[in-house]
This record gives C-alpha cells, structure tokens and sequence, in this order.
C-alpha cells in the first residue's frame, strides 16, 4: 500500500537507504569493542582453532571468525587469596625470563589435562580455551598459634617450602603461620596443640615410620614417653 502512494524514484531511493542501513548493521556486527581487563575467544572456522584476543582494542572479525565466547572479564586474584584452574596451559620461559603459553604445530594451546594448578595474587589474567575456574576465589588460610594442618600428599610433589613430599606422606604445618596450598596436596584436619606441665606426661605410639617433634625416627609400632615441663606437643 505503502509503495502505491510514493512515486517510483522516490521508493527506489527509500528501498537504497534501506539497504545501505542493513549493511551497516551487519558490518558493526563484526566490530567489536573489548575492554580493558577483558577478553574472548575466537574460532577460526577454517582451522578449528580458538585464540584468545586480549583487550582493550576494536576487533574486526573475518568472514571465517566466529566469537564463542565473550568478551568476558578477565580473573583478578585479590592480594592473599588463590584461585585454582583445572587443565591448566602449559607455560614456557622465555629469553627475557618471563613465561608464554605453549603452543602446538595447529597453533592450539598445550594444557595439562586433568591437572590443576593454584594460581596466587598477579596481574589479571585471560583463561585460554579449555580451562576452567574450579570455584571462587578463595582466601588464603591462617594458622593459629599452638594449631596445626595436618597435610596429606596425594602424588609426588614439592611443597610450598621446597621440600619433597612422596605420595601418601603426612606431615603438619604448625602455626602461627600462612598455609599456602599446593596442587596435589590437601588438608585432613586441624591439630590443636598438647600443653604439659611437671604433673603431665605422654605415652606416644608410631603408626608408621616416621619423625616425632624432635626429628628423632621413629618406627611403626614403637612407643616412648614425653616428659618435659611446659612442653608443647602436636600429635
């Protein structure tokens, strides 16, 4: 009815404006505008490969792009606090001593399938295809003073101190102190601390070999005595 009551020229002029105002809503479709501390993921369909395109910047997406993705706000861990990260990217050191994720002969980032990683307090950080928050962010614990964590090994591994702990391997953080977790390791229970005076005394027995509170070994099934004044004992 409309086109009925508008000469020809005038329709043909209106049906351009049209047109032309289509193509430039499909064409700021494919502009996007990241944020600063944002991100997406961007498939190349040719490929099969998602890369991850780090704000801020104007991104023009090709023909064979597709966001699936996004732009989402990158992961800030607050200043004593961790967050951990299943599947994990595999990172590699660099000439100038910082470190890059690694990528494959596809140009795909490596992760570490079915392993977690604690990630602390640093710069914000993207997660890359394949890695997933497992939980919030959480705050690092404290250890009271005369408490301890008693701390189980799951796998082979080096503690938050350095040291070597072998799978099944027990061993207490003894506060007052900051526990900081490590991948692979978790916390069975919280130790409170044994106060003796001169009308006290322990018998202690090894449930496997070990090392008592003085680094003297012991063997499983042996039992000895503690007998010290004001002495304070974590069992």
């Amino acid at each position: 009815i409309l086109s009925h009551c508008i000469p020809g020229k005038y329709w043909m002029e209106l049906q351009l404006k049209t047109m032309s105002r289509k193509k430039e809503t499909t064409f700021s479709d494919y502009v996007i505008r990241i944020r600063p501390f944002h991100y997406l993921h961007l498939l190349d369909t040719n490929s099969n490969v998602v890369k991850v395109v780090c704000g801020p910047q104007k991104l023009t997406c090709l023909d064979h792009e597709k966001v699936i993705l996004g732009p989402e706000k990158m992961v800030i861990v607050p200043p004593r606090h961790y967050v951990v990260v299943n599947n994990p990217v595999v990172m590699q050191p660099t000439e100038n001593g910082e470190k890059q994720p690694l990528f494959d002969e596809n140009n795909q980032v490596v992760l570490k399938h079915g392993d977690q990683e604690i990630r602390y307090s640093q710069d914000p950080f993207p997660l890359y295809p394949g890695e997933v928050l497992d939980g919030n962010i959480r705050a690092i614990q404290l250890v009271f003073p005369n408490q301890a964590l008693r701390i189980e090994a799951q796998r082979d591994l080096v503690d938050y101190s350095g040291e070597k702990r072998r799978a099944g391997d027990q061993w207490l953080f003894i506060g007052p102190n900051t526990y900081h977790p490590v991948s692979g390791e978790i916390v069975l229970d919280t130790v409170r601390a044994i106060i003796m005076d001169e009308s006290n005394g322990l018998k202690l027995r090894a449930r496997y070999d070990c090392l008592d509170y003085e680094d003297i070994e012991r063997k499983a099934g042996e039992e000895w005595i503690v007998r010290y004044l004001l002495q304070i004992v974590f069992l």
